[in-house]
């Protein structure tokens, strides 16, 4: 195999592992917050872990709003409120 195709495949691969890397660290952040969501609903609603997914999956599909979205929008407004001593 001639060096630049080596180089190239080198970089590919390099490229596609952060790729990759960036993926899996976008996915974790999500998964933590729509977790602080579903413990915020179970807190205001005073259901359960599973209830409390549930609603917010409803939510999701009438908003057509990805689940990560409603999560980020329900802890940034617990946040907000947090911050102002409400």
């Amino acid at each position: 195999m001639p060096r630049e195709t080596a180089s190239a495949i080198d970089r590919e691969e390099t490229l596609a592992g952060t790729c990759t890397e960036d993926a899996l660290k976008a996915l974790l952040g999500s998964n933590r917050t729509i977790g602080i969501a579903i413990g915020i609903t179970m807190s205001q609603l005073g259901v359960g872990r599973d209830a409390a997914h549930a609603c917010l999956v409803r939510l999701s599909q009438n908003s057509n709003l990805k689940l990560r979205d409603v999560a980020r929008i329900i802890v940034g407004d617990a946040d907000a409120t947090s911050r102002r001593g409400v």
